[in-house]
């Protein structure tokens, strides 16, 4: 016998001598030629039989150069197009990929490393591509998906023999099976880790997915795996796997409690022959109907309906999906006639001509027929519709108006159409209203309620408020009030300036107080005042000064610019909770600066504030530019404050700028150096 070093060397002796093997037959080709063309005509016997032989050989030889020089070898490209070739690869072939050589290494780890993968990733896929693979990785190492962990543990093997069953490797099963493995818990896994983002099935369900009947098999057979392979029914079903399914019949492991939706996913995979060969066997048909019809093919009708399968009502109507007039046609033939539902579908769909055919069959028109054309946008429809006498719905010119749909609007007004009395309504809430569709609508006596100018301000639209205003239409008298509480300040300028008769704020300061005005808009604020409306501070009107309103409502806001304006507002200084208005801002420097350089008097209550909220630079503001606040107390309470979190940095800094501010201490601590 030979022995295995020489069969080797045979074997690269002969994949050696294929290049010359290959030289000598085209050698020998053209000496036939050659020869037959000099039997032809002899005068060809001058040629040096020696000299053609050299030249064929030299052509040769630089033809094989030339190729070579063609091609470039793999490890001499460039990284770019390195890069390129592994993204055919894929970004966990790390184990397989990156340690062929240095180079493939760095490469292969930058093109995918990122914030989410490291880069050093091997997909257990790739582990069970080939056994000899899966083998390297079990007796070896392997780079999981996840991290960077040893196969040795049972999980990263039980993973790879369930890649190897997935990829329908029958001889990793095998060598698992020698090494002692046990493969039941291993197939029962609810899902392959690898895998599963990609799919949610079981593993046994993935390998009949696949078409791996001869895996099935062996783990029916050599592994004993019963209990769960009717999980493989419904994927052999869903991807068209006759045999698997004939197999699992032979078997017994269709059972009964298991195939109530086995010929609803035939009929909604489009898998005709299983189809045809669950109802022969009795399989339950329920909702299979819409499906079957969809399929339009004529022989599978037949079938079914020779089978006794029923075709619901829904079903049938849903002929008008599909657009297939001849086949409906078909299918009437059979008995199965549509009803006036089927406009819906024709309609959703954009059929035209199913809504003439379904016309023509006598089938009488939907109650909402009109609604649902003009809804889609098919005038067409609507015309064809109205000249074959279908009955107006009542909502069909409020829904035009929603979509603000000028050309339908005209041929309903045209067409005796009667307005729907949320008509206006829809147009101001719906998509994009215009000005021209507005007037449309008011000239052609469209009916309007006065509640529909809320909409406008609701909307926000300039144009519509002066359609409203022009056209003389009634309107609510708290338009103004609104468009305060909206913020929107081209609706204030609007209805001030054209002089729109709604209820107007006495001051600024009903405008910013709590109620039906309630605005703290800065902009809009400067127009009332630039229009000459003044501050007012009446107590009777208000319950807070208009500072104590701003300070509330904005609190931690970036809205400073409004409680710093420079308007005029007065500092309310007999109101008892004006501490309450620098206590909320007693964290703000740039509010402490400015509350100073207003004199308010409300400041004085600033201190206890900013010690508690640990702000040193507003304590030393304050200290520096309120003598009120050099006062006994003061140290005092900064003392309290810092005993109670003696840890705490900020409120000992302000123990100490105190002290070397010589704020007024107690004698008890007037010998000690904070």
């Amino acid at each position: 016998m030979t022995s295995e070093p020489e069969r080797k060397k045979a074997k690269t002796d002969h994949e050696a001598s294929l290049p010359n093997a290959v030289a000598d037959i085209r050698v020998k080709e053209l000496q036939d030629k050659i020869l037959s063309l000099k039997e032809e005509y002899p005068e060809l016997e001058c040629i040096d039989q020696r000299r053609l032989h050299s030249c064929l050989d030299e052509a040769f030889f630089k033809y094989k150069s030339e190729q070579n020089d063609r091609h470039c070898p793999l490890y001499k490209l460039p990284n770019e197009i390195l890069q390129k070739c592994f993204e055919y690869v894929g970004s966990k072939s790390y184990l397989f990929t990156a340690t062929v050589s240095k180079k493939f290494y760095e490469t292969y780890t930058d093109r995918f490393t990122s914030k989410y993968c490291t880069g050093r990733e091997t997909s257990y896929r790739y582990g069970a591509s080939s056994t000899s693979l899966a083998k390297y990785c079990v007796e070896t190492c392997c780079e999981t998906q996840d991290e960077e962990t040893s196969c040795e543990t049972q999980d990263g093997k039980d993973q790879i023999f369930i890649a190897g069953a997935v990829n329908g490797n029958v001889e990793i099963l095998e060598y698992a099976l020698e090494e002692g493995y046990d493969l039941l818990p291993i197939i029962n896994y609810s899902s392959l880790e690898d895998w599963q983002n990609e799919y949610e099935s079981s593993v046994i369900a993935r390998i009949a997915g696949a078409g791996h009947l001869h895996v099935l098999k062996y783990l029916y057979e050599k592994a004993n795996f019963r209990m769960g392979m009717q999980l493989a029914s419904y994927e052999a079903i869903r991807y068209g796997r006759m045999d698997i399914l004939e197999w699992l019949n032979s078997i017994g492991c269709l059972r009964e409690r298991d195939t109530g939706d086995f010929c609803y996913e035939a009929s909604f995979s489009g898998n005709i022959d299983i189809l045809k060969w669950l109802i022969e066997r009795g399989y339950d048909t329920c909702y299979i109907d819409e499906y079957i019809l969809k399929l339009k093919v004529m022989d599978l009708l037949d079938y079914c309906l020779s089978k006794g399968v029923e075709f619901g009502e829904d079903g049938i109507n849903s002929l008008a999906y599909w657009d297939d007039v001849e086949f409906a046609e078909h299918c009437k033939e059979k008995g199965l006639q549509m009803t006036s539902n089927a406009y819906f579908n024709a309609i959703d769909g954009g059929y035209l001509e199913m809504v003439k055919y379904l016309h023509r069959s006598g089938i009488p028109w939907n109650s909402e027929s009109t609604e649902d054309m003009t809804r889609a946008g098919r005038l067409d429809m609507l015309k064809f519709a109205r000249e074959n006498n279908c009955p107006w719905h009542p909502k069909t010119s409020s829904c035009a108006a929603k979509y603000s749909d000028l050309k339908f609007l005209q041929y309903l007004y045209t067409h005796g159409c009667p307005w729907h009395p949320d008509t206006f309504k829809e147009f101001i809430l719906g998509e994009k209203p215009t000005a021209k569709v507005f007037r449309f609508l008011h000239e052609k006596g469209c009916p309007w309620d006065k509640d529909f100018s809320r909409s406008i301000l609701q909307m926000n639209s300039i144009s519509l408020l002066k359609c409203l205003h022009e056209s003389g239409l009634p309107y609510e008298n708290d338009l103004l009030a609104l468009a305060l509480r909206q913020r929107w300040l081209d609706g204030v300028k609007y209805i001030i300036e054209s002089e729109m008769k709604c209820e107007s704020p006495a001051d600024l300061g009903t405008v910013i107080a709590p109620g039906n005005f309630r605005c703290h808009d800065f902009d809009i604020l400067k127009y009332l005042k630039s229009t000459g409306m003044e501050w007012s501070i009446d107590q009777c009107l208000h319950d807070l000064s208009p500072l104590l309103e701003i300070a509330y409502s904005d609190k931690f806001d970036d809205n400073f610019e409004v409680f710093q304006w420079e308007s005029g507002c007065p500092f309310d200084e007999s109101n008892h909770s004006l501490h309450s208005l620098t206590g909320l801002f007693s964290f703000r420097l740039d509010v402490m600066k400015y509350l100073l350089s207003k004199n308010c008097p409300g400041v004085g209550y600033c201190y206890e504030y900013a010690i508690k909220n640990q702000q040193v630079e507003i304590v030393k503001l304050l200290y520096e530019r309120h003598n009120n606040l050099k006062r006994r107390d003061l140290f005092d309470i900064a003392f309290m404050k810092w005993f109670k979190d003696p840890s705490n940095r900020k409120k000992r800094d302000i123990l100490a700028y105190l002290q070397r501010q010589g704020c007024p201490q107690n004698n008890t601590f007037d010998r000690h150096d904070w």
